[in-house]
């Protein structure tokens, strides 16, 4: 299966207008608006489908999610441990006890 490639917009009140988009898209999109301004910033993928939403000069690796889960941080930790970026931090728009959990007005 071919995935489509990753966006953001600028404008996510007129995109969500016309596609409806998901809630974690625009939570996402939003993430996107503020890490934008913060320095070189990429998307990381491997073959077998690991992902990390943000890597940020390639040292700072963000996990977006509405409500992370323990197995979220678990698969996050594993991929940074892997790839050894210095620090790593789950951005939600829900309250979470999960460590290394950041919210998006905090970033």
């Amino acid at each position: 299966m071919r995935k489509m490639p990753k966006f953001y917009l600028c404008d996510v009140g007129l995109v969500n207008h016309f596609a409806q988009l998901s809630m974690g898209h625009l939570f996402e999109n939003s993430v996107f608006q503020i890490l934008r301004t913060r320095g070189d910033l990429n998307f990381y993928e491997k073959k077998n489908g690991i992902e990390i939403d943000f890597v940020l000069d390639r040292k700072v690796a963000y996990e977006v999610k509405i409500s992370p889960s323990q197995s979220d941080y678990r698969k996050l930790k594993k991929a940074v441990d892997e790839l050894q970026f210095e620090e790593f931090y789950i951005v939600s728009q829900n309250y979470s006890e999960i460590g290394k959990v950041r919210y998006g007005f905090s970033i």
